[in-house]
């Protein structure tokens, strides 16, 4: 039986519900990141069993590998200096280790020209997430959110170059054009917070 709705095509049970939305999509990420990665969730259903058991199946794996790592996240002391750059442009002395982290390799480009001395594909983002994100900055927060998920459930690869920068000063390179919205500042934040103290 369909469900009565109200003129204008609103569920009159569900005032609100777009403002919702937009408002949770807005606040979880950044409550999320607050509180260390908890994991927070915002589920759509979409009238398919599949589609929500796919997005409780990931909650629920978030929330076990952030009960067996989080007692291991802030063990380290010291702090890190990572820096950020565009691969393209010339390299300073300050830069110390370059580290790239994109998944492609960035065109017309030797290693020793963008002096690069580590190529840490694996701890890009999925090439799944690359497509959908295709640098569309209205696709960040949501990008940032799922990216930040990525990194938690590789945990190996974030822990060694977090504990690597606390030794020596990196720099985080990465190709595109945009340095407001790539995936190397979502990176250095989660590097960081793996490397402060608590």
């Amino acid at each position: 039986m369909n469900s009565p709705r109200a003129r204008g095509g609103a569920d009159p049970r569900a005032p609100g519900q777009l403002t919702q939305g937009l408002v949770t999509e807005a606040l979880y990420p950044k409550l999320s990141r607050k509180h260390g990665d908890f994991p927070i969730r915002t589920i759509y259903f979409d009238g398919s069993p599949a589609s929500l058991e796919r997005d409780l199946e990931l909650f629920l794996e978030l929330a076990r590998r952030y009960r067996v790592w989080r007692p291991q996240m802030f063990s380290w002391h010291g702090r890190a200096v990572i820096k950020i750059k565009r691969v393209y442009e010339p390299p300073s002395p300050g830069d110390g280790r370059g580290v790239l982290v994109d998944r492609l390799w960035p065109r017309g480009l030797s290693r020793e020209k963008g002096k690069i001395d580590e190529w840490a594909k694996e701890i890009a983002p999925s090439d799944q997430l690359r497509r959908w994100f295709g640098h569309d900055p209205k696709k960040w927060a949501e990008f940032h959110t799922r990216y930040r998920e990525e990194l938690l459930r590789q945990k190996t690869l974030p822990e060694a170059l977090a504990k690597r920068a606390k030794r020596e000063t990196m720099t985080l390179l990465f190709a595109k054009r945009d340095l407001k919205h790539n995936n190397a500042i979502v990176l250095k934040e989660f590097l960081e917070e793996l490397s402060s103290p608590r």
